[in-house]
């Protein structure tokens, strides 16, 4: 990192259309303040607020810790889709802009859909290619299936946690492939990307979920419960 005599610096970045992938990580960044952690936490930035300049990030944080879903056709949500297109820029440009960065991937998603956790694989995927390290396995929440959510964004904060106490140099190898658990993707192409935002405003809530509300009510009647109970076992683990 070149900062060894500083705490690590953790910038947290997310992309959301309903807010959960914010909500999620916000939480558990809240619990990491208050246990005196050996980092600092530099701040909680939606994708887009970033600039295309991946090198610039490198004087802002040592590691990146990324919240994200897909939306649509494996899409990003539109406050991250800026982000998600300077990836892939600097990964087809050849370059390692985030060589001495290192990042950990959170993804939200239901497993109902084709391109479920697109967008978090993709984005897991391009982080390594532009030079940063993965510190932790991308942990992977699924609103469709049996599984506990709880119990999986647990691991999560927990071994995100215990890598940022003792964070391996920047240089080691990663903690595991970009392809655990799972590395089916669809790719995207800049063409696809600006035409995300297209479609609404970045901000959470705004006129692209109201615009496709119709076509995926039927879907979002279906997942109703999971959603429900997905936010209730959050809320539950909360008050734990």
């Amino acid at each position: 990192m070149g900062r060894s005599a500083d705490p690590t610096r953790v910038l947290v970045v997310y992309g959301s259309e309903s807010g959960n992938a914010r909500r999620g990580i916000t939480k558990i960044v809240n619990k990491w303040k208050e246990s005196g952690a050996d980092f600092t936490i530099e701040g909680i930035v939606a994708g887009n607020s970033l600039g295309q300049d991946l090198s610039e990030l490198k004087s802002r944080c040592d590691v990146l810790l990324v919240s994200c879903s897909s939306f649509g056709e494996g899409d990003p949500p539109s406050n991250y889709n800026h982000f998600l297109l300077a990836l892939y820029r600097a990964a087809e440009a050849g370059g390692s802009p985030l060589e001495g960065v290192q990042h950990a991937v959170l993804g939200y998603g239901a497993s109902v859909y084709e391109t479920f956790q697109n967008c978090p694989r993709l984005t897991d995927k391009l982080l390594e290619s532009c030079g940063s390290r993965r510190l932790a396995q991308r942990v992977e929440l699924d609103e469709g299936s049996e599984d506990d959510p709880v119990v999986r964004l647990k691991g999560f904060e927990t071994s995100v946690y215990a890598a940022l106490q003792k964070l391996p140099a920047a240089h080691a190898p990663h903690a595991c492939k970009w392809d655990q658990p799972c590395g089916k993707v669809v790719e995207k192409s800049e063409e696809d990307l600006l035409e995300v935002a297209a479609f609404g405003t970045g901000e959470e809530g705004d006129g692209r979920m109201g615009a496709m509300a119709f076509a995926g009510m039927a879907v979002a009647v279906g997942l109703g419960l999971a959603g429900y109970k997905l936010r209730e076992q959050l809320r539950q683990a909360e008050a734990i």
